[in-house]
């Protein structure tokens, strides 16, 4: 598989898949949930459907307010967001919630369909992204 590429919602999917749901909420049962921030319709449903499949509640939200929303309302384990999204980008998200003690800790994956080397110094500059 060495050179062969991915698009954006596959790498997204593998990585997410590396959280395995029992790892952080075994002892209580409750499902991991991870909140999906993506404005393609078709990207969303499939990362919807296999994250859903695995055993993981999910969120989804269209844009990056409505993000920030759902990320305030009902904090997630962990946040799958498009780098382009409407309203407030991913940077701009990734930003703001590292300046907030609230959901600093909280890992995100950020996804992009450029292969663009500055948007992955750009998100590892902001903080504590995996791209």
């Amino acid at each position: 598989m060495a050179g062969e590429r991915f698009d954006s919602c596959d790498a997204s999917i593998l990585v997410a898949s590396e959280v395995k749901p029992e790892d952080r909420h075994a002892k209580n049962e409750q499902k991991v949930r991870i909140l999906i921030i993506e404005d393609d319709a078709d990207c969303l449903f499939m990362l919807r459907m296999h994250l859903s499949a695995a055993g993981y509640e999910v969120q989804v939200a269209e844009d990056g307010v409505a993000g920030g929303r759902a990320l305030l309302e009902h904090p997630p384990d962990l946040i799958v967001s498009d780098v382009y999204i409407p309203f407030l980008d991913g940077f701009q998200l990734l930003s703001l919630m590292r300046s907030d003690a609230d959901t600093a800790a909280i890992p995100v994956i950020l996804m992009s369909g450029c292969g663009d080397g500055d948007i992955m110094a750009k998100a590892v500059e902001i903080g504590r992204a995996h791209v």
